[in-house]
Formats: C-alpha cells, structure tokens, sequence
C-alpha cells in the first residue's frame, strides 16, 4: 500500500505550482518572498465557506430583498460585512460555487426590483436621434465621500462577487430572461447618463449581466420593441458597447466580451454590423498621435480577441486578411504597453488558429493509459507517437497558410516581452498554434523557441522560451528525439541567475524550469524520462534545498513530487518526498541545513550532485547570506561522506586554488568560508597535505594582497572564520608558515603570525570584522595558550590594555575591549583587565574622543571577566561602574548612541547578579539597586531598550527568582512582570504594568523618573500611554 503522506504531497503538488495559480510571476523581487519562515496556514476561509458565513450573508441579503431602499436609508443593512465576509475567499474562490446560484440570485433580485421603479423615467430617456445625447453625463461629479445609494451598494456586492469568483463564473448563474433584455440594456444607457462615474459598480454589473441575456435564443429583432425613433435595438447595443471600449476600467472589459458575444450570434452572421464593427475597431488601432487612444486600443483589441475566440471560423474566414493587417501595425507590435501588448497576444493567437483547422495531428506524442498505481508499482506505461506508431501517415497533411508566418513571428517576439503576463499568453498561442501544424512547420517552432536559450538572450526570453517548452510538451508536441536538446537547457533554466550590481535576476526562469519538468512528468511515459531521471531529480532537488527564493523551492519541490507520481523512476523518491514538501521548505537555513542533508544520505548521487552545485554556485553568490549557508551546508555533507569523498579529495583542493585566485572577491569569499566549514566538520578526514595548505592560506592571502579591493572585507571574516575553525578543531599547526614579504618569501612563528593576524583586524573600522576577530581570539587563545604564559599573555594583555586610552584611535579601542573579554581567565592578570575595563565605561570627557562602541563593548567584557571570579570589593565596584552605566544618554549625529550602552550595561548588571548569586555574595541592596536600573530603563522611550530591560526583569525574577528576599516589595516586582506583559516592546502593556510599582518606596523614584521622561516625550506612542498609567496612579492614591 502507498503511505497516506505521499498522496497528500502528490496531490497537492499541482496546486503548489499550477501555472493557473502563481502565472510564474517571479520577474521582481517581492519582500514578502523573502521572509524566511512564511506563513504557510491556509486562510480564514479555510477549506469549506463557513456556514456562519453563509448564513450572515443570506440574512443581509433576504433583509435587503424585503426592506429594500428603506431598510438602506434606515441603516439596517450591513452591505460592508457582506463585502468583507466575501474578500476572505478571494484567494479561495473556488469555495463559493455551492452558494453562487444563491447569492447570485438574490443580488440580481434586489438590483431589479429597485431597477423598476426607474421605468418611467428610463423610457422617457429614449426618442432622440443622437446616440451623443443619450450618452452624455447629465449629473455633476459626486464625492467620493457621499454615501453610497441602495442600487449602488447592491452594484458593489455584484462586483466584488465576481472578483472573487471570476466575471465568467458569475455569468452563468445570472438570470438570461428574454423579457428582461430590453429594459436591462436601457437601463444600463439610463445610468451611463444619469449617474456619476463613482458608481461605474451599476454600469459594470448591468453589462456583466447583459453578456449574458444577449445569448437568448431569439433574433434581436423580435426582441426590439422600437423604444428609439431611428436606431435599431442592435445598433444601439454596439453603440454602448463602443462607448464603453473607449474608456478605461473594468466596464471596458465586461463590454469587450459583451460585444465579442453580441457580434458572434447566429442572427448576426450575415450582416454587415461585424465588418463595421471591424472597421471602427481598426480606425481606433491606426491612431499613433494621442495619448489617450490607447484606452480605445486596448478595448478594441480585447474585443477583436473575443470576436475570434466565440465566432466561428466559417464566419470569420472572409474577415481575417483585414484583422491581420490591423494586428500586425507597427507601433501596436512596438508597443511598452502591458495591457495593449497582452489584448495584441491574445488577438494575433487567435487570429492564427482560424487560420487553421481544428484537427488533431497524427504526429504528436501520444501516452498510453495512464495509472498513478502502475507508476508507484513500477510498471511501465504505454507510449508511443503518430509518426512512429501510424507510419503511414503523411507528415504533410496540408500546407500552412503563408499568412501565418508573421503571426507566429509576432508570438516568437512576445516570448521575450518584459511583461510576463505577455510571455504567458504568447506562450500558450504558440502551443496552440503548434498543435494544428504538420512536422516540419512544428519543427521549426520549436527551434525558433530553443533559440531563444542562447547567451545573449536575457531572462525575459529565458522565462518565455521555458513556458513555451512546457506549453508544447503538454500538448505532447516536444517528440523524445528532442530531448537531447531541451532537458540539459532546462536542468540549465533550473540554476539561472544573472548578477545585476546589488540584486539578481532570474527567478521567474528558474521558476518556469520547474514548470517544464512539471509538464514532462504529465506528458510522457516513463520509459521516455528514464535516461534523463537522474539528472533531472538531482536537480530538482539542488533547486528545492539550494535556491534562494521561497517561491522557487517550493516549486522544485513540487515539480519533484510530480515526477515520483507520475514517473515514478527518480531514486529513492517516495523517502524523499516525505521530508522536503511545501512546509519544510519555507525555511531557508532549515532547507539548506537539514533538508538537504537528509535528502544526500540517501544516495550518493544526490550528495556527490549537492557537493558540486554548491561548489560550483551557491559558494560563488553574489548574497553573502547564501555564500555562508553554502558553507556550512557543504561542511554538513562532508561529514556525511569518506575520507576519499567527492568533497575531501575533489572539491577541497579546488577550493584552496579559488581562494588564491584574483578574481571576484565574492567567489574567493565562499571559498574560503567553505574550506572554513569542512574544517569544522571534517578534521580528522583531513589528509597532512590538505591540512598543511589549509594553515598557509592566511599567511598566503596575506602576500598576496587580496584583502584588497571590493568585498576585502569578507575576505578577512571569512580568514578569521577559518582562523577559529582551525582553534575550534585543535588542529596541529606546525612551528613556521612561510609569509610572503617584500624581501622575499621568509619563515615566521606560525602562532604569532596568526596572533598579528588577529590583532590586526580586531582594529579594523568595520564592526563585522571585529566582531570576527573576537571570536576567532577566543578560540585561538583557548585553545593554543590554555596556560598562562607571560610572554604572550602578559604582552597582549598590557597591550590591549593601552589601546583602551582615550587618546587612541576609536576602532583600536573597540577592538581592545572586545578581545580583554574573550581572552581566557587568569588570576595573574583578572585584576588588571577588571580596572582597564572600569576606565573604558565612563562617558569621556572631551566630546571629541567619546566613542559609544567603545563603551558598549567595554560594558560586554566587564560583565564577562568580572562573572567568572569574585574579588570582594571589585566586584561591587564592576557592579557601580555597570549601574551608573545604565543611565549613559549620550547623542550625536546618529541620535541617542547611549542606548547602545545602556543595553549593555544591563545585560551586563543581569549576568552579574546571577554569577554573585551563585557565590553566595548577592545582598538585598544589589537586588534593590539592579531592580531600579532595569525599572528605570524599561519605562524608557524607546521600544528596543525597553523590550531588554522588561526581558530581563522578567527573566531575573522568574528564573534566578533574585527577588525573594525583599518581601513585599519583590512580591510587588515578581506580580508586575510575570503574566501580564507579552510584549514588553509595547508601551501600553508596559506602563499598565510598571506604574504600579511607584507605590513601592525603593523603587518609586527610579519608575517616577522613567515614566515622566516617556510621557513628556515627543512620540504620541508612548507619551499617551505613560500619561494615561501616570494619571490613572495618582488618581487611584489620592
């Protein structure tokens, strides 16, 4: 039996990349694609419309049917909860066919019968020969303010039906009554010269609902009742439905597939109000000199699109050289317009296929019975193609019509559009017109398409060519011969990414690659794939764990899981596809961490495949976020594999070279970081050559300048990262590396050049960098100089010590505090770093020399040597120095910097109480003191220095419970900070629960002084909140 798990996956793998559902709209980054963990939870609607729902909206609407205009004016009808119950299913449309019929009947009611009341004036409207004058807008311009009418409010419901619906789907459940037709039309004319252009809602339903009511079995003419003195009742339907074409917005659309329906009736096939139709449509596509005609062209195109789609080709025939010769107008096919150049696609598409004969090529691709169980059990199934099974068939049924010619070029040239809505719709005309055509004529598509995958294309003719691709593999017209050209392009397709400065494109082909593979495993039998499932999977899956884009991995994943249904020969697929789904790639550090690493122990293609592509790509990013998660995904793999593993012997060399190279500083970034994270995985893989080139690179680096230039300083993170990999793995370092000067290639002490090298870059400018070199100090001098030495402990620490003088550079400062508190504990010279670090706290005196950073690292270490030793009376001192600290608010051009101190300190002040707890030394005033710094800060104004002193606070008393001592009072501060804040970012949790605490005598100046500040600030965001607890605490202890 199957497991559940793998039908749920296969199941749903279409939904997760249908191209019905997300159109491969990956041209632009979106920021909410980025987010590392997306909310992957179905929305509110859920799976079913809820009942509730159901019965809230039948209520309103049954009240709105009996009351009517009253009820509206009365404001009893809630027609904004009907809209806002109806918009949580926009993303889930398809939940609301089982209550369409119902609700759309009921809207229609309600329009209608308030529609009657208006008979009178709207037949009055009629008689005059000029169709301008019954056009024209008699009303002023309405506020956009004004409340809405009761026919406009009903209006709004049916709009915002049909957007969450679909304008088709709402058509077929509206009401096609013969008797209806004439007055709903004048009506619709009525409007348009009786109501504002805010209320387009009503024009727009009453054409939505006359698209429907024009498809009465009837001829017009026995319907017109000879309401107007001149005009026949068609005449003024194309009329109206000019008028409308002329005018931007979501009527113009409604009435291009009004008329296209009204054009295509079988009553009006023989008469001449189609060619006059044409012809007005082609007068409007002529115009170059007006700005505005484009509003015009883009209803005339969509009207001559649908006019092609409904008619019949008998019908048309005579009418397609004058459609051709308009579609194919110079400025239309040059056009920047996305809506003219999609309507343009869909029109020339069109056009083409009436060109040709619906028929079904004897050529194509044909797949036998289809079984998802056969495919699981590992039978094969049938295929074959009408070439190769019917051989006597012609290749050449018929020749195609050299009209087509440019139409096909003109879908060829929209492949490349840069919209991709375009590219989408071109794509699906060329599989369209493919599918009609003889061999040769279809062969010769496909080259054009395949051409479109050469380098100097851009990823706007990628995306386009790979839709094209699976467009024709769909229709079974890609034949297996050619899948010696079209896999390796898209397995290509699956890894595009074109670096462009800051940013990259490429995701939409990436995207589109996974649609390709999708339509493969639909299309042909897996006898057919056989030969390309090993690449094809590995890829897939490198593209699911590897990609950068959320959008993209799921995609891969989804592809994959339609390949193990339907083919169901890729390696070791139903395991895999248990374990990288929808859910578990949402996570990119959990997709290239975990997820990848699970998928590579199952076969060593998969690991050997995931090795080379993150080697060959990930590592070379141009996103330095991926470059390190590269890394630490290849030393992952590597300590999954041999010592004589792809990883060890192969790529591991390689990378030695790249790092040495003078190319671009971003590919020797990743492959240092690489060599780093083998290294930390895999020492004892390590060969003595390997490990002796891996402890000459920094050394090497350094002579060869390469810190240097663009991107130099990643270069030095990703050195100091392998320094302290080497520290971490106690790998053996011999007594000399060679270092490379201007007198020539020397030998030096191999732990001092790596100690120059540290103190070198703990002064370097950028905080990154230091913030590096301190962890690499760390575990270098931990690890080589665990016993105290004085020649080296001793000089470093006099020499960091003198680097915490005012009078020295501020990034040798940084850099000195930092490394005092990451170097290991002696007693020898505790006392000693304790003073120097008290010295650095103070806020200087010249404003010239006062360095915040300086001062916030000082604060970090301080807190750190001072935890690991009790010394009596300077520890107390450390304690003053880190509560005086706390009130550091400093300002310069950055704003308040102190706050940055200020964190530290209390961060410091907590790390400090817990360790003299521990001792036995802490004492109800250390308690008192510590409380009324962190009370003091976390009433403070801004939100990041509040959330740590409330994180603290909270912390402090509920776990290391630090106030049990202080009776009442600490009962008070253990009350206020356990249960009743959740956000302690929030001001109004905050002060609700802070405030109170000013009735505790200890604690009631350092809380007066905090929430007086925050409320006499300048942000609304918290001074009202600290005004209204301030207020509500005299008041309550008056």
């Amino acid at each position: 039996m199957v497991p559940c798990p793998l039908l749920l996956c296969i199941g749903l793998s279409y939904s997760f990349c249908s191209p019905a559902r997300c159109k491969h709209t990956g041209g632009m980054k979106d920021p909410k694609d980025d987010a590392e963990e997306e909310d992957v939870s179905l929305p509110a609607s859920g799976s079913h419309f809820k009942p509730e729902h159901k019965s809230e909206v039948l209520r309103i609407l049954n009240e709105a049917k009996t009351g009517g205009e009253e009820a509206h004016a009365a404001g009893k009808l809630d027609f904004k909860k009907v809209r806002d119950i109806l918009e949580e299913y926009q993303e889930q449309g398809v939940l609301l066919r089982t209550v369409l019929p119902e609700f759309a009947g009921l809207i229609v009611d309600c329009f209608w019968e308030r529609a009657l009341q208006d008979k009178d004036q709207v037949l009055q409207h009629f008689g005059n020969a000029d169709i301008a004058s019954l056009l024209s807008c008699k009303v002023e311009a309405e506020d956009e303010d004004d409340p809405k009418t009761y026919l406009h409010e009903v209006a709004v419901l049916a709009y915002v039906l049909a957007k969450v619906v679909g304008p088709k789907n709402l058509i077929s459940h509206l009401p096609h009554d013969v008797r209806q037709f004439e007055y709903a039309f004048y009506y619709l004319m009525w409007s348009m010269a009786n109501h504002a252009a805010r209320t387009w809602e009503i024009r727009y339903f009453l054409m939505l609902w006359m698209t429907n009511i024009v498809l009465v079995p009837f001829d017009i003419s026995s319907i017109d009742s000879n309401q107007h003195d001149t005009l026949s009742l068609t005449q003024l339907l194309i009329e109206v439905a000019q008028h409308c074409l002329e005018r931007p917005g979501k009527v113009r659309d409604v009435g291009a597939l009004f008329v296209a329906r009204l054009l295509t009736r079988p009553d009006l096939s023989n008469s001449p109000h189609l060619p006059a139709f044409l012809k007005w449509c082609t007068k409007r596509l002529e115009v170059t000199d007006d700005d505005t005609a484009t509003f015009g062209q883009v209803g005339a195109l969509s009207a001559i699109a649908g006019v092609l789609k409904f008619g019949k080709r008998d019908e048309l025939i005579n009418h397609l050289d004058l459609i051709s010769t308009t579609l194919t107008l110079n400025h239309l096919l040059e056009t920047k317009n996305m809506l003219l150049s999609k309507n343009l696609v869909k029109a020339v598409q069109r056009l083409g296929l009436c060109y040709l004969k619906p028929r079904v090529v004897t050529w194509r691709y044909q797949r036998g019975m289809r079984s998802l169980l056969d495919n699981l059990h590992g039978k094969q199934a049938r295929s074959e193609t009408g070439s190769a099974g019917a051989q006597e068939a012609p290749l050449m049924d018929e020749f195609a019509p050299l009209e087509l010619e440019p139409i096909v070029g003109v879908l060829l040239e929209a492949l490349k559009n840069q919209d991709t809505i375009v590219r989408w719709s071109a794509a699906k005309g060329v599989g369209r017109i493919a599918a009609r055509l003889d061999k040769p004529d279809a062969d010769d598509v496909v080259n054009a398409v395949l051409a479109l995958f050469e380098l100097y294309e851009d990823s706007n003719g990628w995306h386009g060519g790979c839709l094209a691709l699976a467009e024709l593999a769909r229709r079974g017209l890609l034949l297996p011969a050619l899948f010696e050209k079209i896999i390796p392009v898209t397995l290509q397709a699956l890894r595009y990414e074109v670096c462009k400065g800051t940013f990259s494109v490429g995701r939409h082909v990436r995207d589109a690659g996974c649609y390709v593979c999708w339509a493969f495993a639909r299309a042909y039998a897996p006898a057919d794939i056989a030969s390309y499932a090993e690449s094809m999977s590995a890829s897939l899956l490198a593209a699911a764990c590897f990609d950068k884009e959320i959008s993209v991995r799921r995609a891969a994943a989804a592809a994959f899981q339609e390949c193990i249904g339907r083919l169901g020969n890729f390696p070791h697929g139903i395991d895999i596809v248990t374990k990288a789904d929808y859910f578990t790639l949402s996570n990119r550090k959990r997709a290239y961490l975990q997820i990848a690493t699970v998928i590579a122990a199952y076969d060593v293609r998969y690991h050997n495949h995931f090795a080379k592509f993150l080697v060959e790509n990930r590592l070379a990013h141009y996103d330095k976020e991926i470059r390190q998660l590269a890394a630490e995904a290849l030393g992952e793999l590597s300590g999954a594999e041999d010592a004589d593993g792809a990883i060890i012997a192969q790529h591991l060399p390689k990378l030695l070279k790249v790092a040495l190279s003078t190319g671009s500083g971003d590919v020797r970034h990743g492959a240092v970081l690489g060599i780093a994270e083998v290294v930390r995985v895999s020492p004892e893989k390590l060969t003595a050559e390997v490990k002796e080139d891996i402890i000459q690179l920094m050394p090497r680096i350094e002579g060869a300048r390469l810190y240097r230039g663009r991107g130099g300083e990643y270069i030095r993170m990703a050195v100091l990262r392998l320094i302290e990999t080497i520290s971490m793995t106690g790998m053996e370092l011999p007594n000399t590396v060679e270092v490379k000067t201007v007198k020539g290639v020397t030998q030096a002490k191999t732990l001092g050049r790596y100690q120059t090298c540290l103190d070198e870059n703990l002064c370097q400018t950028l905080e990154e960098v230091q913030q590096a070199a301190s962890k690499a100090f760390s575990a270098f001098s931990n690890r080589y100089f665990a016993t105290y030495n004085e020649a080296f402990h001793g000089k470093i620490t006099s020499k960091q010590l003198a680097l915490l003088d005012v009078a020295k550079l501020p990034n040798e400062r940084r850099g000195a505090a930092l490394a005092l508190g990451e170097m290991p504990h002696f007693a020898e010279t505790h006392e000693d770093v304790l003073k120097g670090l008290m010295k650095c706290v103070p806020v200087e005196e010249v404003p010239e020399q006062r360095d915040a950073e300086s001062r916030r690292n000082a604060c970090h270490s301080l807190a750190t040597v001072a935890s690991r030793q009790h010394d009596g009376e300077l520890t107390d001192e450390v304690f003053s120095v880190l509560e005086k600290a706390t009130q550091d608010y400093t300002i310069d051009q950055r704003g308040d910097v102190g706050s940055m101190v200020r964190v530290a300190a209390m961060q410091g002040i907590g790390k400090l109480l817990v360790a003299m707890k521990g001792w036995g030394v802490l004492t109800n005033d250390h308690v008192t003191r510590a409380l009324c710094a962190l009370l003091r800060q976390s009433t403070e104004k801004l939100d990041k220095v509040r959330s740590v002193a409330g994180g603290l606070l909270e912390d402090l008393c509920t776990t290391h419970s630090i106030t049990e001592g202080l009776g009442d009072e600490g009962a008070a501060v253990l009350g206020a900070v356990t249960g009743q804040v959740t956000d302690w970012g929030a001001p109004l949790e905050t002060f609700k629960a802070i405030t109170p605490l000013m009735g505790c005598m200890s604690l009631r100046r350092a809380v007066l002084d905090g929430v007086v500040v925050a409320a006499g600030g300048m942000s609304v965001h918290v001074s009202r909140p600290a005004f209204d607890s301030l207020s509500a605490f005299i008041q309550s202890n008056e």
